[in-house]
């Protein structure tokens, strides 16, 4: 059978079922024809070993390199997704039964053995390095697709333009006739078109036969055309062709649903090939609703885990860990997609970060577990092994073995000899060894021939050492998929040592504070530094002069070695060494100290779950794994040089610390007293056969030893194993000799058989082995990753296989020893809950007494051995980005401005950056109490912090962002207003009326912009007003509010939340619906609040059982003798049992104003209020709202509301505070394609023209790129300019598309050929020509125009200039560059710029140039400009040759009189209407609307342009 012209026979899997015996026939189709059949007997036992098994059958020369490419997949355009992989390591029962199980099981499921890891398009150059007939699969594969109609099956794209069709064909045909050896006429005589076109392509029988005769003669031409041409060219041509018109060839995408967000289905998409423009792998992995999620390099470790969320059903949650972010929890439907989605990102992780780990521990494949046992490198190029060798390895000592690229059972062990390096083979056969030539001596194992190598051969040392493979890829694998940058040696070198760099603080800049922590060498003291802000110093401690000299240079070596761990997220921030005696190191502080101290110290209320071992045990492995692929060591890794940063009731931050004076220890004999506390964490490599001094060289190897004796001591809650009834009473060296026999017994917590015991248990082992077996970092973090997956909850209600394990009691030791009550326990289960009173409403009231609130995202099952199960699932981000706060970026203090039952609100500072801590905001930090780590992991929380986001008015409390387990909100000075007024009533002072009245006015004015929102508050009170220092109120506390639907006007909260019965309207208290008129219900007790100076409102003495029996009998709070009259009967008015009956907000908006003119503000200045009252503007119509109240601050015995949670201050307006630009304008990088050529260059960078392809059409663009070096101070810029271009839509405006921040700086807007209107007139001027005046009149029409829309829009331009003005190829004007532009908002039709030093001054109308005050009238100045540079033909604007205090100059030429001079051969009328433009006063100057027009009478005049 022919294996190119063939019909594929179906991969088929024949379930049959007879008396409970179930067999399965499984077939698998190979894309060259073959179909395999698997037998029972078959000795294939995992999905791997059978695609390696196919291979090495019907493709011998395809070698283990190419091997990993390679999947089996089914495909269905019925199932999502259409083409599923099957995971590589299930074994082929697993299989068969997941045939059987599955719901789309039929007589007839297609499987294929595919390339599923396709090469990037730039790189398949580098394919046929593997091989042949990697290359001839990857067409076979590519043809079919093409032939069978997959290509728009899988990937929903296909070759649509039939005459390039009918040209694959043709290339098919070439190529067929090349592998057959025949000619073209032949294979078309005995295949049919179908073997060559997909069946939609084909003709009727009667056209057929004239499309093979014009075929014939095509593919004459093409061999007479490529008669040199080789088959691995033709192969590589289709194929790139192919991959060019499907460009999502190769792309996977799935469906799943993220846990901690909405549960609604999210695209993912799994592409190495659509971003590969860019070349590196920033830009390549992980995509999630085609926003760039992660690249490959990024991720750590993937988890699988059952959750049990649903009853129905099981579902598959994938936890994702990476490096450059929030891990991430994706949920699927089936176990198989799961699988699927894991083994993809996995395989790409092999071939291009790690080869020699899988990410996922469940995935780990047969052949890599082999690999690593023989420590053998992977398939790599000779030339790297060689090359790795000579620069790393000098020594003749040393060897390396590695995996031949072609051969499967071949190895290379390269090494030197003689100052040459030499290359042996190693064949395998029959599971013996043999070297090549000398086949007849057969061993056992690889290490047998090495020995014979050394002993006999004498071709080693006696003692070689393999040079084991490091956390890194197979170069020919790894280049099939990016493009590696090799950086300048002196260029890195500089970089390294510039950030080695220490910085040295002066002594008068730090002030030293209290005792922390003390070792015996060193101590740590807080520090002060003029920033204010609190720091470590770290100082050898003040005993001997000669002690200190002795420690002076280790202490040194402490902290370069701390500096070289450059990684915030993992080490302690170094901020510099102050050069004194002793000398002092200042370093971030941890705020509970060391891990060892926080064990023995912490609080009753800070119980250890195993949860916190495994989180801080995993940071360690980061920190680890970050000192691994930098090439650094710690040394001295133990719970006392870990630093506790957080600690919350689920989560634990840790950073690694210095390792204090290990130098110093080093050179002490392992029998000195000061080693003691330190033996067990000693890797045994290090003393062998000396116990007198400690070899100096530690490795990283001996870290991670050290990371298991670490890890024991932190599941034996900081207890140094030396301690232990193991080793009490043994001397240093009997401990010595002890530890050569055995290793530590586990800790008392780790004893009971569990399985998460087991596994740390085993983990610990696994770093106590021999120096050359112990694990690399990388696989430690993996596996503690998948620890924490698996003890996370996942879901709602949702728990793992082993949670259950997870959830065992772990004793909880205070400072003397005693047990620590589990605060999880004690708060959640044996609190007794809150008991309310209830009454009873009349029979058309429904009403349920208040519950006690439980969070449904902190749900908790009880176990019968009373042990709590707590699900938490990860925070999703519901907020713009700009909303999200770095916690570095913040400072809160322990100063509480208010709390409640939901958190306590503290002072606190936000900074520019966290590297920045000059001119700090003030903010108030609303605090959640309870098991939340994050804001978005209470739905209450959540909300108010989403609904916060969408309001801005100067009488609502500013919403500045989120930030871990706050809410970040402008500090407002004087706090509640109810404790405010009510410290005046207690002094018996009361404030006057009239500044009453603008504070209930304030509240009016911002109750009516919340329900123009469609807000409702439900919970208006005096506690939930604040004060700022000029008494402007305004509206805060937003947990109750809530953000109606388009289609409702009210809301009906459900039974289980409690209200604030004394606040709210009687439909509210009985039917528990709200709308705005129930706002103003509350707003009228509000203004009886004010009125009263906060009195409680009062009603009755039990309002919960007799409230809403007194109101219905028409009973209102009583006029008390310092409220007006007209205020009162006002608040009766809010207070109408009727809803309908009573006022709206822009009612009581127009109350506040009649109020204001009864008691105005005092004019003699006495008693007057720094408050600034403005006029009142109209308010737009109210809609009825409903809403239901959320749980709040609801006293037990009154009913009401406890005191108000908090405050918060707006400060002065700092565009440095923002927390980042709006990020909707931003592209996505693979989208553009630049050209070359510069097609324009400035100051701040250059212009280059391009393609951008928004949802698959190709559009022309310009790039404005800015060079790096002028990035960060021109972004702020760019990003104003992003703003407004974003907000414009006009012919005559250049139309942006958005920006882009990597890899560089850029503004992408449409490409417009023929430039600038400068250029076009400078050009055409130079060449002796003239543009002709009705060419230029319309230009200005155009730009009249376009002005005229801005101007509409209340835009200014600001720098309106020929060079500013771009034209098209009809020579049609657009207005361009809107860098000093500015759109206006409010009442305001100028804009005053500050600190504008550099302005276009002959284009600057004269306010500009004085006072910098821009508006439309100084465009219509600069429009003139324009208009004279059009008709000079290009001229420069020049008033003066003088340099000298030009701005000054201008000016006063300006004042009196001096204009432009008419241009040559300019129309008078032309050159009026530049006049009229350049008047000295702006308002006399005409409006663009006007100009317009004027340009249209002049166009008459000068004739159209042809």
């Amino acid at each position: 059978m022919s294996g190119f012209a063939t019909y594929f026979l179906p991969c088929t899997m024949h379930a049959q079922s007879d008396n409970n015996n179930v067999s399965v026939r499984l077939q698998i189709e190979l894309h060259d024809g073959m179909v395999y059949n698997v037998e029972p007997k078959d000795d294939a036992t995992i999905v791997e070993d059978l695609c390696i098994k196919l291979l090495r059958q019907y493709f011998p020369k395809m070698g283990p390199a190419a091997v990993q490419l390679f999947g089996l997949a089914s495909i269905d355009k019925k199932q999502t997704p259409k083409m599923l992989w099957v995971n590589p390591c299930i074994t082929m029962e697993e299989l068969k039964k997941q045939i059987l199980n599955s719901p789309t099981a039929s007589a007839k499921n297609v499987y294929f053995l595919r390339i599923r890891f396709v090469p990037g398009r730039k790189f398949l150059q580098h394919l046929p390095i593997l091989g042949q007939e990697v290359l001839k699969y990857l067409y076979l594969q590519c043809k079919d697709d093409f032939v069978k109609s997959r290509l728009s099956e899988i990937y929903e794209q296909d070759i649509e333009n039939e005459a390039k069709a009918r040209g694959y064909a043709v290339l098919s045909i070439v190529i067929a006739s090349k592998m057959e050896n025949k000619d073209c006429a032949e294979i078309l005589s005995k295949q049919k078109l179908d073997a060559f076109l997909p069946s939609h392509l084909n003709v009727r029988f009667w056209r057929r036969v004239r499309l093979k005769k014009n075929m014939r003669t095509k593919t004459k031409e093409f061999l007479s055309q490529h008669k040199n041409t080789s088959l691995d060219e033709l192969w590589l041509g289709y194929i790139k062709d192919v991959l060019n018109e499907v460009q999502s060839y190769g792309v996977e995408r799935y469906e799943a649903k993220q846990v901690s967000g909405s549960h609604r289905p999210i695209q993912i998409t799994l592409d190495v090939q659509q971003h590969e423009e860019n070349g590196n792998t920033p830009f390549k992995g992980l995509f999630i609703h085609d926003e760039f999620f992660s690249s490959i390099d990024d991720f750590r470790s993937i988890h699988i885990t059952p959750n049990h969320a649903e009853q129905k059903k099981v579902t598959w949650n994938v936890h994702l860990d990476r490096s450059n972010g929030c891990p991430e929890v994706l949920s699927f439907d089936s176990k198989t997609v799961a699988e699927s989605f894991v083994s993809g990102i996995s395989g790409y992780y092999r071939l291009i970060t790690d080869y020699y780990m899988n990410p996922s521990q469940q995935m780990e494949l047969p052949s890599l577990q082999e690999i690593n046992r023989l420590k053998c490198h992977g398939p790599i190029d000779t030339n790297t092994a060689v090359q790795k060798l000579k620069t790393k390895y000098l020594s003749d000592e040393y060897y390396i073995l590695k995996q031949s690229i072609l051969e499967f059972d071949q190895f290379a062990i390269l090494f030197c000899n003689a100052g040459q390096t030499r290359k042996r083979v190693i064949s395998r056969q029959n599971n013996k060894y043999f070297l090549e030539g000398e086949s007849e001596l057969k061993f056992e194992n690889i290490n047998s021939i090495i020995k014979y190598m050394a002993d006999v051969r004498a071709l080693l040392p006696k003692h070689p050492v393999k040079v084991k493979p490091q956390q890194e890829p197979v170069d020919v694998l790894r280049k099939l998929y990016v493009q590696e940058i090799i950086p300048d040696g002196d260029e890195e070198a500089a970089i390294s040592n510039q950030r080695k760099k220490p910085c040295l603080i002066l002594p008068e800049e730090i002030k030293i504070g209290d005792l922390i922590e003390k070792g015996s060498f060193t101590e740590v003291l807080v520090c002060d530094l003029d920033s204010g802000t609190l720091h470590a110093a770290k100082r050898l401690r003040q005993t001997s002069t000669d002690q200190m000299f002795r420690c002076y240079e280790h202490f040194q070596n402490a902290a370069q070695q701390l500096m070289r761990m450059e990684d915030p997220k993992f080490f302690v921030r170094v901020y510099g060494l102050v050069l004194t005696m002793p000398p002092v190191l200042v370093m971030e502080k941890a705020q509970y100290g060391s891990l060892a101290s926080f064990f023995k110290k912490r609080q009753s209320n800070q119980p250890i779950k195993p949860f916190h071992l495994l989180n801080a045990a995993s940071q360690m492995a980061q920190g680890m794994l970050y000192l691994s692929e930098n090439q650094l060591v710690h040394g001295n890794l133990c719970c006392r040089n870990l630093l506790v940063f957080r600690y919350e009731i689920d989560d634990i931050l840790v950073k690694i610390s210095d390792p204090g004076m290990v130098s110093l220890l080093n050179n002490l004999d392992l029998l000195n007293p000061q080693n003691r506390h330190r033996l067990l964490f000693l890797a045994p490599e290090l003393y062998q056969g000396n116990f007198q001094r400690v070899i100096p060289k530690m490795t990283l190897q001996s870290d991670v030893f050290a990371f298991g004796t670490t890890l024991w001591e932190m599941f034996a809650f900081g207890q140094n194993p030396a301690e232990t009834p193991q080793f009490k009473n043994l001397n240093n060296m009997q401990i010595l000799q002890e530890m050569a026999q055995r290793r530590l017994d586990p800790p008392p917590m780790l004893n009971t058989q569990s399985e998460w015991k087991k596994k740390v248990r085993d983990l610990m082992s696994l770093c106590w082995r021999p120096c050359e077996d112990r694990p690399a970092p990388n696989l430690l973090l993996r596996d503690l990753r998948a620890q924490v997956a698996d003890y996370e909850p996942h879901g709602e209600n949702g728990y793992s296989s082993i949670k259950r394990d997870f959830d065992d009691t772990i004793p909880n030791l205070g400072r003397e020893g005693n047990t620590v009550p589990d605060l999880i326990s004690s708060t959640q289960e044996f609190q007794p809950q809150r008991q309310f009173p209830t009454f009873n409403p009349p029979l058309n009231a429904s009403l349920d007494p208040p519950m006690v609130f439980k969070s449904s995202l902190a749900t908790t099952n009880t176990e019968p051995s009373g042990v709590i199960i707590y699900n938490r699932s990860l925070p999703e981000l519901p907020l713009d980005f700009k909303y999200i706060i770095s916690s570095r970026r913040l400072q809160i203090s322990y100063k509480k401005l208010g709390s409640g039952h939901y958190g306590v609100v503290k002072e606190g500072m936000l900074f520019a950056s966290q590297d920045d801590r000059s001119n700090p905001q003030k903010i108030a930090a609303k605090e959640l109490k309870g098991d939340f780590q994050n804001v978005i992991d209470s739905e209450e929380f959540k909300e108010e912090a989403v609904l916060m986001s969408k309001l801005e008015h100067d009488n609502v409390v500013k919403f500045l962002g989120i930030s871990d387990n706050m809410l970040i909100l402008e500090y407002v000075e004087k706090g509640a207003l109810n404790m405010y007024l009510r410290k005046f009533r207690k002094q018996n002072n009361y404030l006057p009326r009239w500044k009453l009245i603008q504070m209930i006015s304030d509240v009016a004015q911002g109750m009516a912009y919340l329900a123009s929102m469609r807000v409702i508050h439900c919970d208006l009170a005096g506690r939930n007003v604040l004060l700022t220092d000029k008494l402007v109120a305004k509206i805060t506390d937003f947990g109750l509010a809530k953000i109606l639907q388009q289609d409702k006007d009210y809301y009906t909260r459900s039974t289980n939340k409690e209200l604030p019965l004394m606040w709210c309207s009687p439909e509210s208290i009985a039917n528990r619906k709200f709308t705005t008129k129930g706002d103003i219900w509350s707003y009228g007790i509000l203004v009886w609040e004010v009125f009263t100076h906060a009195e409680p409102p009062i009603l009755c003495s039990n309002f919960s059982k007799e409230g809403y029996k007194t109101l219905c009998e028409g009973e209102r709070l009583k006029k008390t003798w310092y409220c007006p009259k007209e205020v009162y009967q006002f608040m009766e008015k809010c207070w109408e049992f009727e809803p309908d009956e009573r006022p709206d907000f822009n009612q009581a908006c127009q109350k506040c104003r009649e109020f204001t003119e009864i008691f105005p503000e005092p004019k003699d200045g006495l008693n007057k209020s720094s408050h600034h009252q403005e006029p009142l503007p109209p308010v737009p119509p109210v809609p009825k709202l409903d809403i239901e109240p959320m749980e709040n601050d609801l006293d037990p015995q009154t009913s009401t509301l406890l005191p108000a949670t908090g405050s918060g201050v707006k400060p002065p307006s700092q565009p440095g505070l923002q927390p980042s630009e709006d990020l909707k304008y931003m592209i996505n990088t693979n989208l553009i394609k630049l050209d070359d050529e510069v097609i324009g260059k400035g100051h701040f960078g250059f212009v280059k023209r391009g393609t951008y392809s928004p949802k698959g059409k190709e559009v022309s663009i310009a790039a404005k790129v800015f060079l790096k070096s002028h990035s960060k101070v021109i972004e702020a810029d760019m990003v104003k300019e992003v703003n407004i271009l974003g907000t414009l839509d006009n012919l005559h405006i250049v139309k942006f598309y958005g920006f882009i921040k990597k890899p560089d700086l850029m503004m992408i807007m449409e490409y417009v050929e023929n430039g600038s209107l400068k250029n076009y007139l400078d050009q055409t001027r130079v060449s002796g020509g003239r543009v002709p005046d009705s060419r230029l009149i319309a230009i200005a029409i155009d730009i009249a125009k376009g002005m005229e829309y801005l101007t509409d829009i209340k835009v200014f331009h600001c720098d309106l200039a020929a060079r500013n003005i771009l034209l098209t190829k009809d020579y049609a004007a657009k207005i361009a560059d809107f860098g000093l532009s500015k759109l206006m908002t409010g009442d305001k039709d100028y804009y005053m710029r500050k600190g504008q030093e550099v302005i276009p001054l002959n284009w600057c109308a004269p306010e500009v140039i004085q006072q910098t005050k821009y508006s439309s009238k100084t465009d219509v100045w600069s429009f003139g400009v324009v208009l004279w540079e059009c008709f000079s033909q290009g001229q420069i604007p020049n008033l003066s040759k003088v340099t000298e205090e030009l701005r000054k100059i201008t000016y006063y030429r300006l004042e009196k009189g001096v204009r432009l001079q008419r241009p040559q051969d300019c129309d008078e009328e032309v050159y009026g209407l530049m006049m009229k433009c350049w008047e000295w006063e702006a308002s006399k100057r005409p409006p663009f609307s006007q100009i317009f027009v004027q340009c249209l009478k002049l166009q008459e005049m000068l004739g159209k342009d042809s």
